[in-house]
Parts: C-alpha cells; sequence; structure tokens
C-alpha cells in the first residue's frame, strides 16, 4: 500500500482516498498475511478514515466532499466543474471500500465488535450513495446546498466496482453508460466524455468491476 506522498520523511495517506480500500480488500482475499500485517493494515486505514471523517465530511463519516480539485483522483475532471467542495461517486466508493477493509482485517484480527461496527459504516455509506446520488440514470455529484449535477466524467462510473453490492438497475446502467460513452476498442476508456485521452489504469478496474457485475 502506497501513502499519497512523503515529505521529509513522514508519510501521509490521508489526502487523497485513492484506492487504499480496494487493494486493502483485495489482498485480504488473497489471505496469508500475518498478524503484525494485519495490525499495520488496519492502523492505516483507521487514520486514513479518521481523517476524512475529520476533515471531509458534514454528517459523521457518512458522506465525503473533495475540497480541492486533486482529491478527486484526476484535477481535470469535469466533477469539478460546479466548484468545490463536492461529494462525488468517486469518493463515496472509496470510502465504502476503506470500511469494507477495515471490517473485513478486524475480522482477521478477531476484533468483533469493531470489525460489526464497520460492516455498518460500510453499509451507511453505500445507502447514501445508492439514494442521494442516483438520479434515475446514473451517478451525479452534490454540491453543499444540495444542488446535483450529472459530470460527463468517468470517475461517476467508478460505482461499478461495488460489483453485486449495487442494485440491479443502477449496476445495469452504469455498465450501458460505460460501454456506450467511455469505451474506446484498443484503448481502454476515456476519462470524459466525448474526450480522447484514456485512463489505463482506471480502464482495468472498471474492467474489474464489469466482471464482479456479470457486464463484461
Amino acid at each position: 500500500l502506497i501513502p499519497e506522498l512523503v515529505t521529509r520523511g513522514k508519510k501521509v495517506c490521508q489526502t487523497a482516498a485513492m484506492d487504499h480500500g480496494y487493494a486493502a480488500l483485495r489482498l485480504l482475499e488473497r489471505g496469508g498475511l500475518s498478524v503484525a500485517e494485519l495490525e499495520d493494515m488496519y492502523d492505516m486505514l483507521c487514520t486514513i478514515d479518521t481523517w476524512w471523517k475529520e476533515n471531509r465530511s458534514y454528517d459523521g463519516g457518512v458522506s465525503f466532499f473533495c475540497a480541492y480539485p486533486f482529491e478527486c483522483g484526476d484535477v481535470k475532471s469535469s466533477v469539478n466543474s460546479r466548484g468545490l467542495p463536492v461529494v462525488t461517486p468517486d469518493l463515496m466508493v472509496k470510502m465504502i471500500f476503506t470500511a469494507e477493509a477495515l471490517a473485513e482485517c478486524g475480522e482477521q484480527l478477531e476484533l468483533d465488535g469493531a470489525a460489526g461496527r464497520w460492516r455498518e459504516t460500510a453499509a451507511r455509506r453505500l445507502r447514501y450513495l445508492t439514494d442521494n446520488l442516483w438520479n434515475g440514470e446514473r451517478f451525479v455529484c452534490a454540491l453543499p446546498d444540495g444542488t446535483k449535477f450529472e459530470s460527463g466524467s468517468i470517475l461517476c462510473c467508478t460505482p461499478v466496482l461495488l460489483g453485486e453490492k449495487l442494485p440491479q438497475e443502477q449496476a445495469e446502467k452504469t455498465a450501458g453508460l460505460i460501454m456506450d460513452k467511455f469505451f474506446v476498442p484498443g484503448r481502454g476508456l476515456k476519462t470524459e466524455e466525448g474526450g480522447e485521452t484514456t485512463d489505463t489504469v482506471l480502464s482495468a478496474l472498471l474492467a474489474a468491476g464489469l466482471c464482479d457485475t456479470g457486464y463484461a
């Protein structure tokens, strides 16, 4: 697991949630981690989640917002087009995965009470995403005043990574949107509808999500 940046010998993991939770879940699924490695993973994920809850959440860690363009993972993304701060689907997905990874890690460490609380946290975050950031056709972004808007960014399709946890309609429509608006044969997925730039890493991640949902 790579920290966001290292400065003067200090690892900084809090800004830009990235995909720590997703990576941790894949490692936990593979198994074979020692107790010490599990403890290190749990502590790091707790640090990440706590920072975002204390600095980028209005509701105690259910929903999260980006305060700066780089925090969404793509400074040029249209999710920033209506101003900041903004709640985005990709950040919500990352924080859902963080909570799920903490729950799984907690279970493997036999921290049953903590693991249960993290499961509940992940479920609350998922409900926020599916209930509040879905307009019936696609996932959208939200501003502090409650205004919601569509973005042409591939980042708004990242909920497909949640696989079977998504309601079937949302999974189907998101998968269809990816293939109709972002897929470039032989190259991968465009970062923006109507654009030309493709993102190799995100293409690979979303391909895994499409497989998980059965649409690839």
